[in-house]
């Protein structure tokens, strides 16, 4: 019986992750650009949004939040890839990815990482 239990857990698929390569967490970016967000995924499959969806099917979509911590409301992208450009104005934000299945459903348990930067105008602060 309990050879049985140990094969079960063996061959069990490892459980999706999600985290944010770049940017990393408490840096600051170039509000005066483009900032790239690069997040890393494993054990499940990024691809199109609204399709149906199997429970034993790891796949879907990512769902990025950005919310200022000034009180503004959060802008909510949901993303086909691992890599996107967002513009931020300055000040700070938390940046939080979760990993949704196509249908828009949030996995069980959720699959989240999240960041905080601080925006800066390089421009500005330059002078």
């Amino acid at each position: 019986m309990l050879l049985a239990l140990l094969l079960a857990c063996a061959e069990a698929d490892p459980a999706p992750a999600l985290r944010f390569l770049a940017p990393t967490d408490d840096t600051e970016v170039d509000a005066s650009s483009p900032v790239a967000i690069s997040l890393l995924v494993e054990n499940f499959t990024v691809g199109d949004a609204g399709a149906k969806h199997n429970e034993d099917d790891e796949s879907g979509i990512i769902e990025l939040t950005i919310a200022p911590t000034t009180g503004e409301t959060p802008s909510v992208s949901r993303l086909t890839t691992t890599t996107t450009t967002v513009d931020l104005v300055e000040g700070a934000h938390v940046l939080t990815a979760r990993l949704l299945h196509a249908d828009g459903h949030a996995l069980e348990p959720e699959v989240s990482d999240s960041v905080q930067v601080m925006a800066r105008d390089a421009d500005t602060a330059a002078r």
